[in-house]
């Protein structure tokens, strides 16, 4: 498999916090690294850090940007250096990130294509609507196959991560 990756992961944002300058960069690799999350699957992540982090106000939403440096669990419990960069936003009560990570060997490499992909992302709240809920089908993945609804697909414990 490549060693680059990309995914929006979706946790709830902590109390008080309602735009993504206030958001705590600690908090964030919290829930990247949940033990129930993608990157948590071969075993716990403890060796990680913050390399960078800012705020910026794009159009009419806050986001932060975060760089960060960990080892990865390989399936075979060896340790993987990797970097990795994410942008996040707090909207309607929620942080939605999209982050990317590859090799640190690789970082070199790829830097300028991941921050492009990373920096492109936006959020936006869903526009109200006076449909009820269980009318629409968000489409995003399967819950008769997964037991989870689209939603949740992203949610950073969610059990597609180990499944």
């Amino acid at each position: 498999g490549s060693a680059d990756g990309a995914f929006v992961l979706v946790a709830p944002a902590p109390q008080g916090v309602t735009d993504a300058a206030s958001l705590d960069p600690e908090y964030l690799l919290d829930k990247i690294f949940d033990i129930k999350g993608r990157y948590g699957t071969f075993g716990k992540i403890d060796n990680r850090k913050v390399s960078k982090t800012k705020s910026d106000t794009e159009g009419n939403y806050v986001y932060r940007y975060v760089d960060f440096k960990f080892a990865a669990l390989s399936p075979g419990g060896r340790d993987i250096e990797r970097n990795g960069c994410l942008k996040a936003t707090v909207i309607d009560g929620d942080v939605i990130m999209f982050l990317s990570s590859t090799t640190t060997n690789r970082w070199n490499k790829m830097k300028d294509t991941i921050s492009g992909t990373i920096t492109s992302f936006s959020a936006v709240p869903t526009p109200k609507t006076s449909l009820k809920g269980g009318e629409i089908d968000s489409g995003i993945g399967n819950k008769a196959a997964l037991g989870v609804a689209g939603y949740d697909l992203l949610r950073f414990d969610s059990p597609v991560w180990s499944n």
